[in-house]
């Protein structure tokens, strides 16, 4: 199944056509942008996926997202409000949402542990953990997403 890229959710100039407040008894439209920008990066970024759709009721959205393992929020700062480096996120976990529907289902969660030099993801379903490749990570039905940013 094609996957949408997070880059998606981040448009930073997307155009819409929009009518004014003011404009609004002519008729008149005109092109604006918007753009979301960040004053300040957190030290952790907590990203939600949206996986629900009203359709006659609440129906889960099974469409995969890929998300990057690395990530820079750069151009999403605002001037001058954080510099290049502080703006790039390792991603340390992913909650990821098991089932059909959202009413109900299961949660589990892909952790990342560094011991030095080392790296590695484990599976966390209730008692159990065990450990898993980066590729079982990156397939997983992404729900939540947790950032850290590498400098502070």
């Amino acid at each position: 199944m094609e996957g949408m890229r997070l880059a998606t959710f981040f448009c930073l100039d997307s155009t819409y056509r929009v009518s004014l407040a003011a404009l609004f008894l002519s008729g008149a439209r005109v092109d604006a942008q918007k753009r979301v920008l960040l004053e300040v990066c957190p030290r952790v970024l907590v990203l939600h996926i949206n996986r629900t759709a009203w359709q006659l009721g609440m129906h889960k959205i099974h469409t995969h997202v890929n998300f990057p393992f690395d990530l820079s929020l750069g151009p999403f700062c605002a001037h001058d409000a954080t510099s290049e480096v502080a703006s790039v996120y390792t991603l340390r976990s992913v909650v990821a949402h098991h089932g059909n529907q959202m009413s109900g289902g299961h949660f589990t969660a892909f952790g990342r542990a560094s011991v030095g030099d080392t790296d590695a993801w484990l599976h966390f379903n209730d008692a159990r953990v065990t450990e898993v490749t980066r590729t079982e990570v990156a397939g997983a039905q992404a729900y939540i997403l947790l950032y850290e940013r590498q400098c502070s």
